[in-house]
């Protein structure tokens, strides 16, 4: 505890640095942005279109994998294992966002959405696979940075998201192996 209260500290107020206190705001609220969702969605369907049948498992995947995720680490974790915003404890916080959200620190959703994201993408795009999970860590960090989230808490969120997303991933291949072998050929 006492690692990941000073670990925060540093991240949010030691570490702060005016170019952050743009970039790490804005990275965390981008998937509020209208345009970001519909540009996210519009790519799904050029792939979906492009790649036929190849691409709905990913799609599907996808969709399946931060579903479960942001609904199981909101619903059900959140809910058992309660922790108090660092916010709320460390009066020292500084918060770069303009709203406090009220639910508990842990997991850190934002983290879990973009390592299943991170997960799935690398398994759709090998080649990709260091540039989605960077876009994970900064995700994760970007929490600790405005002041959000502990670091323990985007762990979490990081393990739950990859673990969720791998699970469907096998799920979804143990499938297409059985009954529909040809979709996975490339």
């Amino acid at each position: 505890l006492e690692i990941d209260q000073s670990l925060f500290k540093w991240i949010n107020q030691k570490g702060a640095f005016s170019l952050g206190d743009s970039f790490f705001p804005f990275l965390t609220n981008i998937l509020h942005v209208p345009s970001t969702l519909g540009t996210l969605l519009l790519l799904l369907i050029l792939w979906a279109i492009w790649k036929r049948q190849k691409a709905l498992p990913y799609i599907a995947a996808l969709f399946l994998s931060v579903g479960v995720t942001d609904l199981f680490s909101f619903r059900v974790i959140k809910q058992i294992f309660y922790r108090p915003r660092p916010y709320l404890t460390q009066p020292q916080t500084v918060v770069r966002v303009p709203y406090a959200p009220k639910s508990s620190s842990f997991p850190s959703n934002h983290a879990a959405n973009t390592a299943a994201l991170a997960t799935i993408l690398s398994w759709a795009f090998p080649q990709g696979r260091v540039f989605f999970w960077m876009i994970a860590f900064l995700m994760g960090y970007s929490r600790i940075y405005v002041g959000v989230h502990y670091p323990s808490d985007v762990l979490a969120g990081w393990f739950l998201g990859a673990f969720i997303a791998w699970s469907v991933k096998i799920a979804i291949m143990t499938y297409l192996n059985k009954k529909r072998p040809d979709i996975l050929d490339s």
